[in-house]
C-alpha cells in the first residue's frame, strides 16, 4: 500500500509519522535491494566457479590427450626405429652370407684351377717322356698345353 493511500483512508496527515513509515519503506527497499545483491553476486559466483572448472577439467583433458599423443609418437618413433635396426641387421646377414658364398666360390674355382693344372702338368710330362713320333693332333694338344701354362705361369719341365 502507497503512503498516499494509507493517508487517504485513515485520514491523517502526521508528518512524524509518514517520515518514520518513509524510513521504514526505504529500509525494506534497501534490505530487498541487498539481499537481491547478495542472491545475484552468489548466483554469479556459482556461476564463474562453474566456468573455472569447466575450463579447467577443458584444460587438463587438453593435457592428458596431448601426453598420450606424445607417448603414442613416443612409441611409434620407437617401434620405427626397432624395425629399422632389425631390417640393417638382416641387411647386414645377408652380406655376410654373400661374401662367404662368393670366398666359397672362389676356393672352388682356385681348387678346380689347381686340379685343371695339375692334370695338364701329367699330361705335358707324359708326352714328353714318350718320345713317341708326334702327329698334328699331338703338336696341337701340346700348343694348347703351352699356352695354358702360359696363362697360368707354370714351367714346362
Amino acid at each position: 500500500m502507497d503512503i498516499a493511500e494509507k493517508r487517504r483512508l485513515t485520514g491523517t496527515s502526521d508528518p512524524e509519522e509518514d517520515k518514520a513509515e518513509i524510513k521504514r519503506h526505504i529500509a525494506e527497499v534497501e534490505g530487498l535491494i541487498r539481499e537481491g545483491y547478495e542472491k545475484w553476486g552468489l548466483r554469479q559466483i556459482k556461476k564463474e566457479k562453474k566456468k573455472a572448472e569447466k575450463r579447467e577439467s577443458k584444460e587438463i583433458r587438453e593435457k592428458i590427450k596431448e601426453r598420450n599423443m606424445e607417448s603414442k609418437r613416443l612409441l611409434k618413433m620407437q617401434k620405427e626405429a626397432d624395425k629399422e635396426w632389425r631390417r640393417e641387421l638382416r641387411k647386414e646377414s645377408k652380406e655376410e652370407r654373400k661374401r662367404v658364398k662368393e670366398k666359397e666360390k672362389g676356393l672352388k674355382k682356385e681348387l678346380k684351377m689347381e686340379k685343371k693344372m695339375e692334370k695338364m702338368k701329367r699330361e705335358w710330362k707324359r708326352e714328353r717322356r714318350g718320345g713317341s713320333w708326334r702327329t698334328a693332333e699331338d703338336s696341337e694338344q701340346e700348343a694348347s698345353i703351352a699356352s695354358d701354362c702360359a696363362v697360368f705361369n707354370l714351367r714346362l719341365d
